[in-house]
């Protein structure tokens, strides 16, 4: 199959049924751990809330970079393999700490879990 006719809307499309179906993993994540009271899977979903924030930053910078300001144009596989390690990226980063959002979530839920 090739590959090479999948234009730029098209990916668009998949990059946000893949967001969204993302948030609405999070969405249940969050609801099961909140309703269980289980702090360590509100952990884990303020990290993966994170992990999507950050991801959403990336697209965006990569946005505003113009396309082919290099040698090559950059091929639809490449554009792809792209956004599949900032996905890998934002998620490893989320994990070692991130940027300090998931912290703030996490204690914004545990006290609303708690009160």
């Amino acid at each position: 199959m090739d590959i090479s006719s999948i234009n730029s809307l098209q990916m668009q499309s998949v990059a946000m049924q893949r967001s969204q179906a993302q948030g609405q993993g999070f969405e249940e994540a969050l609801e099961s751990a909140i309703a269980q009271g289980n702090s360590a899977e509100i952990r884990n979903a303020a990290i993966e809330m994170e992990s999507f924030f950050i991801n959403q930053m990336f697209q965006a910078m990569r946005r505003t970079v113009p396309e082919g300001e290099g040698m090559f144009e950059q091929s639809n596989a490449q554009r792809i393999w792209q956004e599949m390690l900032d996905e890998e990226t934002s998620i490893n980063l989320a994990r070692a700490g991130g940027l300090g959002l998931a912290d703030v979530l996490y204690e914004q839920l545990t006290r609303a879990v708690r009160g």
